[in-house]
Protein backbone atom coordinates (compact mmCIF):
# COMPACT_ATOMS: atom_id res chain seq x y z
CA UNK A 1 0.00 0.00 0.00
CA UNK A 2 1.52 3.31 -1.06
CA UNK A 3 1.73 6.38 1.14
CA UNK A 4 -1.22 8.12 -0.51
CA UNK A 5 -3.53 5.18 0.23
CA UNK A 6 -2.37 5.02 3.84
CA UNK A 7 -2.98 8.73 4.29
CA UNK A 8 -6.40 8.39 2.64
CA UNK A 9 -7.28 5.70 5.18
CA UNK A 10 -6.24 7.99 8.02
CA UNK A 11 -8.26 10.91 6.65
CA UNK A 12 -11.29 8.69 6.05
CA UNK A 13 -11.11 7.39 9.62
CA UNK A 14 -10.92 10.98 10.84
CA UNK A 15 -13.95 11.89 8.72
CA UNK A 16 -16.03 8.97 9.95
CA UNK A 17 -15.25 9.66 13.60
CA UNK A 18 -16.10 13.34 13.17
CA UNK A 19 -19.40 12.41 11.51
CA UNK A 20 -20.30 10.06 14.36
CA UNK A 21 -19.51 12.73 16.95
CA UNK A 22 -21.50 15.37 15.06
CA UNK A 23 -24.47 13.01 14.76
CA UNK A 24 -24.36 12.05 18.44
CA UNK A 25 -24.11 15.68 19.55
CA UNK A 26 -27.06 16.55 17.31
CA UNK A 27 -29.14 13.74 18.76
CA UNK A 28 -28.29 14.91 22.28
CA UNK A 29 -29.33 18.47 21.43
CA UNK A 30 -32.57 17.18 19.89
CA UNK A 31 -33.33 15.16 23.02
CA UNK A 32 -32.84 18.21 25.24
CA UNK A 33 -35.11 20.34 23.03
CA UNK A 34 -37.71 17.56 23.01
CA UNK A 35 -37.65 17.42 26.80
CA UNK A 36 -37.82 21.18 27.37
CA UNK A 37 -40.52 21.97 24.80
CA UNK A 38 -42.60 18.95 25.81
CA UNK A 39 -42.56 19.84 29.50
CA UNK A 40 -43.44 23.46 28.76
CA UNK A 41 -46.22 22.38 26.42
CA UNK A 42 -47.58 19.87 28.93
CA UNK A 43 -47.61 22.50 31.68
CA UNK A 44 -49.48 25.05 29.55
CA UNK A 45 -51.88 22.33 28.39
CA UNK A 46 -52.68 21.42 31.98
CA UNK A 47 -53.14 25.05 32.96
CA UNK A 48 -55.58 25.54 30.08
CA UNK A 49 -57.63 22.51 31.09
CA UNK A 50 -56.24 20.59 28.09
CA UNK A 51 -57.81 23.05 25.66
CA UNK A 52 -57.58 21.71 22.12
CA UNK A 53 -56.12 24.94 20.72
CA UNK A 54 -53.32 25.01 23.31
CA UNK A 55 -52.40 21.36 22.80
CA UNK A 56 -52.43 21.72 19.01
CA UNK A 57 -50.26 24.85 19.16
CA UNK A 58 -47.59 23.10 21.24
CA UNK A 59 -47.66 20.05 18.98
CA UNK A 60 -46.84 22.31 16.05
CA UNK A 61 -44.20 24.14 18.12
CA UNK A 62 -42.63 20.83 19.12
CA UNK A 63 -42.38 19.66 15.50
CA UNK A 64 -40.92 23.00 14.37
CA UNK A 65 -38.43 23.07 17.26
CA UNK A 66 -37.22 19.53 16.51
CA UNK A 67 -36.94 20.27 12.80
CA UNK A 68 -34.91 23.41 13.53
CA UNK A 69 -32.50 21.74 15.94
CA UNK A 70 -31.98 18.78 13.57
CA UNK A 71 -31.15 21.14 10.71
CA UNK A 72 -28.88 23.32 12.86
CA UNK A 73 -27.03 20.58 14.75
CA UNK A 74 -27.04 17.65 12.32
CA UNK A 75 -27.86 18.43 8.70
CA UNK A 76 -25.83 21.60 8.24
CA UNK A 77 -22.80 20.48 10.28
CA UNK A 78 -22.61 17.22 8.30
CA UNK A 79 -22.82 19.13 5.03
CA UNK A 80 -20.12 21.51 6.21
CA UNK A 81 -18.00 18.58 7.32
CA UNK A 82 -18.19 16.94 3.89
CA UNK A 83 -17.41 20.19 2.13
CA UNK A 84 -14.54 21.26 4.39
CA UNK A 85 -13.14 18.06 5.83
CA UNK A 86 -9.55 19.18 5.33
CA UNK A 87 -10.10 22.35 7.35
CA UNK A 88 -11.84 20.38 10.12
CA UNK A 89 -8.92 17.99 10.39
CA UNK A 90 -6.41 20.83 10.41
CA UNK A 91 -8.40 22.63 13.15
CA UNK A 92 -8.19 19.58 15.41
CA UNK A 93 -4.60 18.79 14.46
CA UNK A 94 -2.67 22.06 13.92
CA UNK A 95 0.60 20.11 13.62
CA UNK A 96 -0.35 19.17 10.06
CA UNK A 97 0.49 22.78 9.21
CA UNK A 98 -1.64 22.87 6.09
CA UNK A 99 -0.41 19.55 4.72
CA UNK A 100 -3.89 18.01 4.59
CA UNK A 101 -5.36 20.97 2.73
CA UNK A 102 -2.46 20.99 0.30
CA UNK A 103 -2.71 17.22 -0.16
CA UNK A 104 -6.42 17.51 -1.05
CA UNK A 105 -5.67 20.18 -3.64
CA UNK A 106 -2.74 18.26 -5.13
CA UNK A 107 -4.76 15.04 -5.30
CA UNK A 108 -7.28 16.70 -7.58
CA UNK A 109 -4.53 17.74 -9.98
CA UNK A 110 -2.52 14.48 -9.83
CA UNK A 111 0.61 16.32 -8.75
CA UNK A 112 3.79 14.16 -9.08
CA UNK A 113 4.91 15.23 -5.60
CA UNK A 114 1.71 13.84 -4.03
CA UNK A 115 3.38 10.79 -2.50
CA UNK A 116 6.15 12.90 -0.98
CA UNK A 117 3.61 15.15 0.70
CA UNK A 118 1.58 12.13 1.81
CA UNK A 119 4.68 10.61 3.42
CA UNK A 120 5.37 13.85 5.24
CA UNK A 121 1.74 14.06 6.45
CA UNK A 122 1.82 10.42 7.57
CA UNK A 123 4.68 11.18 9.95
CA UNK A 124 2.43 13.71 11.65
CA UNK A 125 -0.54 11.32 11.68
CA UNK A 126 1.51 8.65 13.47
CA UNK A 127 1.89 10.91 16.49
CA UNK A 128 -1.70 12.12 16.28
CA UNK A 129 -3.95 9.06 16.04
CA UNK A 130 -7.61 9.71 15.27
CA UNK A 131 -8.92 8.50 18.63
CA UNK A 132 -6.71 11.02 20.43
CA UNK A 133 -7.70 13.94 18.21
CA UNK A 134 -11.41 13.15 18.67
CA UNK A 135 -11.47 11.86 22.21
CA UNK A 136 -13.92 9.31 23.59
CA UNK A 137 -14.76 11.84 26.31
CA UNK A 138 -16.59 13.94 23.72
CA UNK A 139 -18.75 10.94 22.78
CA UNK A 140 -19.40 10.13 26.43
CA UNK A 141 -20.53 13.67 27.24
CA UNK A 142 -22.91 13.84 24.28
CA UNK A 143 -24.26 10.36 25.00
CA UNK A 144 -24.80 11.14 28.68
CA UNK A 145 -26.68 14.36 27.91
CA UNK A 146 -28.94 12.66 25.37
CA UNK A 147 -29.58 9.61 27.55
CA UNK A 148 -30.37 11.76 30.59
CA UNK A 149 -32.85 13.89 28.65
CA UNK A 150 -34.64 10.85 27.23
CA UNK A 151 -34.69 9.09 30.61
CA UNK A 152 -36.18 12.11 32.36
CA UNK A 153 -38.82 12.44 29.64
CA UNK A 154 -39.77 8.77 29.91
CA UNK A 155 -40.06 9.03 33.69
CA UNK A 156 -42.33 12.06 33.33
CA UNK A 157 -44.48 10.27 30.75
CA UNK A 158 -44.87 7.19 32.94
CA UNK A 159 -45.04 8.70 36.42
CA UNK A 160 -44.87 12.48 36.18
CA UNK A 161 -46.23 14.54 39.08
CA UNK A 162 -49.80 15.80 39.04
CA UNK A 163 -51.27 15.88 35.53
CA UNK A 164 -47.83 16.01 33.86
CA UNK A 165 -47.84 12.37 32.76
CA UNK A 166 -51.34 12.59 31.29
CA UNK A 167 -50.57 15.89 29.60
CA UNK A 168 -47.37 14.58 28.01
CA UNK A 169 -49.12 11.47 26.69
CA UNK A 170 -51.89 13.61 25.25
CA UNK A 171 -49.36 15.99 23.71
CA UNK A 172 -47.46 13.17 21.98
CA UNK A 173 -50.25 10.81 20.98
CA UNK A 174 -53.60 12.45 21.76
CA UNK A 175 -54.08 13.23 18.06
CA UNK A 176 -54.09 9.50 17.27
CA UNK A 177 -55.30 7.79 20.46
CA UNK A 178 -58.42 8.61 22.45
CA UNK A 179 -58.85 8.55 26.23
CA UNK A 180 -55.27 9.52 27.12
CA UNK A 181 -56.51 12.19 29.53
CA UNK A 182 -57.70 11.28 33.02
CA UNK A 183 -61.47 11.22 33.72
CA UNK A 184 -62.56 14.78 34.42
CA UNK A 185 -65.39 15.56 36.81
CA UNK A 186 -66.56 18.07 39.40
CA UNK A 187 -68.01 16.86 42.70
CA UNK A 188 -70.24 19.41 44.43
CA UNK A 189 -71.22 19.22 48.08
CA UNK A 190 -73.68 19.38 49.75
CA UNK A 191 -75.67 18.85 46.52
CA UNK A 192 -79.44 19.38 46.57
CA UNK A 193 -80.38 20.95 49.89
CA UNK A 194 -83.03 23.34 51.18
CA UNK A 195 -82.07 26.32 53.35
CA UNK A 196 -83.96 29.10 55.07
CA UNK A 197 -84.19 32.41 53.30
CA UNK A 198 -81.14 34.50 54.17
CA UNK A 199 -79.23 31.57 55.66
CA UNK A 200 -75.64 30.77 54.67
CA UNK A 201 -74.71 27.63 52.77
CA UNK A 202 -71.16 26.41 52.30
CA UNK A 203 -70.69 24.95 48.84
CA UNK A 204 -67.54 22.95 48.06
CA UNK A 205 -66.33 21.79 44.64
CA UNK A 206 -63.66 19.14 44.10
CA UNK A 207 -62.15 18.87 40.60
CA UNK A 208 -60.84 15.52 39.44
CA UNK A 209 -58.64 15.22 36.37
CA UNK A 210 -57.83 18.91 36.02
CA UNK A 211 -56.80 21.88 38.14
CA UNK A 212 -58.42 25.19 37.15
CA UNK A 213 -57.04 28.55 38.26
CA UNK A 214 -60.52 29.71 39.29
CA UNK A 215 -64.06 28.45 39.72
CA UNK A 216 -67.33 30.35 39.58
CA UNK A 217 -70.73 29.38 40.98
CA UNK A 218 -73.88 30.73 39.38
CA UNK A 219 -76.48 31.96 41.90
CA UNK A 220 -80.02 33.19 41.39
CA UNK A 221 -82.72 34.08 43.82
CA UNK A 222 -86.29 33.16 42.90
CA UNK A 223 -87.37 35.45 40.08
CA UNK A 224 -84.02 37.27 40.12
CA UNK A 225 -81.08 37.49 37.74
CA UNK A 226 -78.24 35.02 37.66
CA UNK A 227 -75.08 36.20 39.45
CA UNK A 228 -71.54 34.86 39.25
CA UNK A 229 -69.81 34.32 42.58
CA UNK A 230 -66.13 33.39 42.54
CA UNK A 231 -65.26 30.41 44.69
CA UNK A 232 -62.30 30.66 47.05
CA UNK A 233 -59.62 27.97 47.23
Amino acid sequence: MNTSNRLDQYLDAFRQRLRKLTLLQGIAASAVVLLVVSVIGAWFSTESGFAGETVAAFRILLVLALAAVIIITIVRPLQDLDANISNKIEERTPDFGGRVETYSQMRESNNPFLDLLAEDALQVSETHPVHEQIKQKDFNIAGAIGATAITVLLILVVAGPGMMNYSLRNLFAGWAVDDLLPPQSITITPGDQSVRRGANLRVMAVMDGFSPDEAVIHVRETGGEWQDVEMVK
